[in-house]
């Protein structure tokens, strides 16, 4: 039991982020027969010389080792208020694919944005009901060893034709935050490791 908290408390010590209390940006409601809702949180993440360049060079890998079909891009966009580019792309995702429009941009110093919208979900089994899942990300310098991370969810997930409206809008509701917490983490980690 001593070994289990001892363990416990170094991995937490490890971890160099901490993040915040998530909160519904729009309540989680049954709309058009589906369920809509978005979710935010922010994290502080710890990295003294951190580089958001090489956050950038993370990013546009990860994206592009995922394609399946690049339908366009990168072409230069800048609607983020940044310098960036933009893709449009097909994305391998859970055993089906997602079509995504994904902008990343940054002033290679005090910020960087990510912005992946789906076009289009072919996912399989359970995973079949999701309709829309945008992901929406900013790192903002705070000073010389620390960054806020602020990641955006939206998600659409078709309600099944026999499910109760109540019952079906808590079951959303909870598994979209459960997923939430796990990707929060994930991106604070991907990011501390790549400043």
């Amino acid at each position: 039991m001593l070994l289990a908290i001892v363990l416990s408390l170094f991995a937490q010590s490890a971890q160099a982020f901490s993040c915040g209390t998530e909160r519904w940006v729009t309540p989680p409601a049954l709309r058009e027969g589906k369920f809509m809702g978005t979710l935010e949180a922010s994290c502080t993440v710890k990295k003294t010389g951190g580089d958001l360049r090489e956050v950038e060079s993370y990013f546009r890998s990860k994206i592009l080792a995922q394609v399946t079909t690049r339908h366009e891009g990168p072409v230069a966009d800048h609607s983020l208020g940044l310098p960036g580019v933009l893709f449009d792309v097909t994305v391998r995702h859970e055993g089906g694919t997602l079509r995504n429009v994904v902008k990343l941009a940054t002033d290679s110093r005090d910020a960087l944005a990510y912005d992946a919208r789906s076009k289009q979900v072919s996912l399989p089994g359970i995973a079949g009901y999701l309709r829309k899942l945008d992901v929406i990300f900013r790192v903002t310098r705070v000073n010389d060893d620390s960054f806020k991370v602020v990641l955006t969810n939206t998600t659409h997930v078709a309600k099944p034709a026999l499910a109760p409206a109540g019952i079906f809008l808590g079951i959303a509701k909870d598994k979209a935050r459960d997923e939430f917490l796990v990707q929060l983490a994930k991106l604070a980690q991907e990011i501390e490791q790549s400043l």
